[in-house]
């Protein structure tokens, strides 16, 4: 399995390093995640196709486990959600297309989320996750719109003001 590196480096993880390891691990294993349910399959399928074996396998869940135990990372897995966009391209005027990494929708409400890896915080997440929640207030779809930058490496969930 191969991730681009630079989204890595861009938060200053060195490549290759253990924290490089774990973040694409943890991101192979979020990438496709609706549910909490999805996130055990993702770190078995992991183990199975021989990409990771027995110890990491245990490491990513007690991982998994813990960031669950945060109230708004375990609702984003609640498998409460009308629709769940993972990786989806978001169209700006710009003829840009946006990606966030997780969108959840239900009814007039959507949250945005955005992973990062490194251990770093950076004002420029908040802005990215900014333009991402002004795209989607253009859409004109949702009267409720969150947004958040998920540092999952330290554990910590900052959400992100519009104003």
């Amino acid at each position: 399995v191969r991730y681009p590196s630079s989204r890595f480096v861009d938060e200053g993880i060195r490549a290759g390093s253990a924290s490089s390891t774990m973040g694409i691990r943890l991101h192979g294993i979020f990438e496709k995640a609706k549910d909490a349910d999805d996130l055990r399959a993702a770190i078995r399928r992991m183990m199975l196709d021989c990409l990771i074996d027995e110890n990491e396998a245990i490491t990513l869940q007690l991982n998994v486990d813990n960031a669950l135990r945060e109230p708004k990372i375990c609702e984003w897995f609640s498998g409460e959600w009308d629709d769940v966009r993972i990786e989806t391209a978001i169209a700006s005027r710009d003829d840009k297309s946006r990606r966030p990494d997780r969108v959840m929708i239900k009814g007039d409400r959507a949250v945005v989320v955005d992973y990062k890896f490194g251990e770093h915080k950076s004002a420029d997440y908040n802005r990215q996750v900014k333009r991402y929640m002004t795209l989607l207030k253009d859409m004109g779809c949702y009267n409720h719109i969150e947004g958040y930058v998920w540092y999952i490496m330290r554990g910590e969930v900052e959400e992100v003001c519009t104003s």
